[in-house]
């Protein structure tokens, strides 16, 4: 959607496998360099603090992102808007969270981290298990929920003729995924 829109898109992936085809992260930088030169000068990390945005697939990941002394800390108070799902994956059993108000003291953590009126926690693995009988399209509806806040400066246009692109080379239910997410901003 970003490239439908004119920015240049570089991602970084640690390739950690942390389920049946999910890794520990990834980073996405939307830029528009206006020189070849300029390009160049785009690290392909979000520097330290200076994420926009952080979309939380998996809660320990979301921790690594915010914690000031980590690896990732690409999250700040001043910059980052989030939206988090706070939910276990079915695959990932050993990590489930025992108490009851897990989203509440999570939400409360990351708010502390990131932009006090931009943050969204919720248990997006649980809906999905729900609405669509797998956790496969999580990071669709996380994307979609963000986008309905107004923190991806993506147009509707754009995003849904990347993911038609995406379900025409044969990935099923993104534009639902994305739509679920919007509706459940």
């Amino acid at each position: 959607a970003a490239v439908h829109m004119g920015y240049h898109a570089e991602s970084t992936a640690d390739p950690t496998a942390i389920g049946t085809g999910r890794r520990q992260w990834a980073q996405v930088v939307f830029s528009r360099p206006r020189s070849l030169e300029e390009r160049r000068g785009v690290p392909p990390l979000i520097p330290w603090g200076e994420a926009d945005l952080l979309l939380g697939y998996d809660p320990d990941a979301v921790m690594q992102a915010v914690d000031p002394t980590g690896t990732l800390r690409a999250a700040s108070q001043r910059h980052t808007y989030m939206v988090v799902n706070s939910g276990r994956f079915s695959d990932h059993p050993e990590s489930a969270r025992e108490d009851e108000q897990g989203d509440d003291a999570m939400k409360d953590y990351l708010t502390s981290c990131g932009h006090s009126s931009g943050v969204v926690v919720a248990d997006v693995c649980a809906a999905c298990r729900f609405h669509f009988h797998n956790e496969r399209l999580a990071d669709l509806v996380l994307l979609g929920m963000a986008w309905q806040a107004g923190w991806m400066p993506i147009t509707l246009d754009a995003m849904q003729l990347a993911l038609r692109e995406l379900e025409a080379q044969g990935l099923a239910r993104l534009r639902e995924a994305f739509d679920f997410g919007r509706a459940a901003s």
